[in-house]
């Protein structure tokens, strides 16, 4: 409890420090938003015409929770990898595995303060109802750690061939812009359940187009079992990949 007390305050100074960048992080993605919702002649804009600007709005801020989701691990990864601090990250007490989740933690929970800013400014603009979004979080919250265990898949990448965040970041906003327009389709089958997030994707933003959605215990199954298992998956590639890179000696910088 107390190393997630200082990561969190850690987490928070940092975001406090640089709210600048915070505010201009809001505002950035708020026009972006905006602009994908407003402008006639945009590809999602084309691809979704005569649906209401909720529709399109969903899938647009989920996209937001799987990246940032995301990237909170992989990206504290990266930080740790070339700043050569993950050897005594690796011989802590608590465990590398263990402070990359706290992190992780920390990092969502605060992330979802300009994730709302975002949510609020559009909804303010386009005159929508927050109250799915509010109704939804439950779902998405039960749908994370099938993206944190993505995303030790991914760390494991990281920390066996080093340079290469750019090709993660690149895949994985290509990936979730991905599962993101499938949901926009109302896909509806196996396959998009398997996909990480996939479940709580498509039932989460059912529940922000309508309120009234009624999930079923399906739903819910399929969610609990999608996190665990990527969660697990993501777990032991890690955990084999730090082996590795103790074995090969690149738990340092290089």
């Amino acid at each position: 409890m107390l190393l997630l007390k200082t990561i969190f305050r850690k987490e928070f100074l940092y975001l406090w420090r640089y709210k600048a960048n915070t505010i201009a992080s809001i505002i950035f993605m708020s026009v972006i938003f905006l602009g994908i919702l407003l402008i006639p002649d945009t590809f999602i804009a084309i691809a979704t015409h005569g649906k209401s600007k909720l529709v399109v709005l969903g899938p647009l801020v989920l996209w937001l929770i799987m990246q940032t989701s995301f990237t909170s691990i992989t990206q504290g990864i990266i930080g740790d990898s070339t700043l050569g601090t993950l050897e005594q990250l690796y011989i802590s007490s608590g465990g590398y595995c263990k402070i990359i989740f706290l992190k992780a933690l920390s990092s969502f929970i605060l992330n979802m303060i300009p994730t709302f800013s975002i949510i609020c400014i559009i909804s303010l603009i386009i005159k929508t109802n927050l109250l799915g979004f509010l109704i939804g979080l439950p779902i998405i919250i039960l749908g994370i750690p099938s993206i944190w265990g993505f995303s030790l898949i991914a760390g494991a990448f990281i920390l066996a061939f080093k340079q290469v965040s750019m090709i993660v970041t690149i895949f994985s906003v290509i990936f979730f812009s991905g599962i993101s327009y499938l949901s926009l389709k109302n896909m509806d089958s196996i396959f998009f359940h398997i996909l990480p997030f996939g479940t709580s994707n498509k039932v989460s933003l059912s529940i922000i187009q309508n309120i009234n959605y009624d999930f079923g215990i399906f739903d819910m199954i399929m969610i609990i079992a999608n996190s665990t298992v990527y969660l697990v998956i993501g777990i032991m590639c890690f955990k084999f990949a730090e082996n590795y890179a103790k074995k090969h000696g690149k738990l340092g910088m290089h």
